[in-house]
């Protein structure tokens, strides 16, 4: 297996066709996609499709990468970059944890990973976090990774407050 990078517990790396299994598993609990907008895939098909097709292609060097626990090698969730809104110029970081998961503070840990890659490796100028109303938790980690409000706005038919951090500010931070 070929890792792209990692955090102090976990290993990041490419989705592949192999995923589909795991991205069902994830995409179709309720509690875990409460806050997204997204829909439940219907299949392992579909939700391998969706792999194939979607911003985790790495097409712009960077996307969706699978977290896995380094101590058990299994796949816990996965974090990432995408284009969603290309349109407008938007970098959005985004994550999403088995249940079981939660609180343990990899969305933060994986977070600033991505972050890192995506301010030093990749040079973004702006990296730009979405989260809906009473998502208290992923509002929570956001900030936790220096991320500062901006507005309030919709995202995927919710309303969200939008938090925004620079490269700049991102290497005073890492200092």
């Amino acid at each position: 297996m070929v890792y792209d990078f990692e955090s102090k517990r976990l290993l990041l790396r490419s989705w592949s066709s192999d995923d589909a299994e795991f991205l069902l598993r994830i995409s179709n609990d309720e509690e875990v996609i409460r806050f997204t907008g997204d829909k439940k895939f219907s299949s392992v098909e579909e939700a391998r499709s969706f792999i194939i097709h979607s911003s985790g292609s790495y097409k712009n060097g960077f996307g969706r990468w699978i977290a896995e626990s380094k101590k058990t090698g299994e796949s816990i969730g996965w974090c990432g970059l995408n284009d969603q809104i290309k349109e407008l110029g938007i970098i959005d970081v985004s994550f999403r944890f088995l249940k079981e998961h939660w609180g343990l503070g990899y969305a933060t840990e994986t977070g600033r990973a991505v972050l890192q890659y995506g301010f030093e490796v990749a040079g973004m100028d702006k990296i730009t976090g979405r989260v809906a109303i009473g998502n208290s938790a992923s509002e929570g980690v956001l900030k936790k990774l220096g991320m500062q409000f901006e507005k309030f706005s919709t995202c995927h038919h919710h309303n969200a407050n939008w938090y925004g951090l620079t490269k700049q500010a991102w290497l005073q931070m890492s200092k």
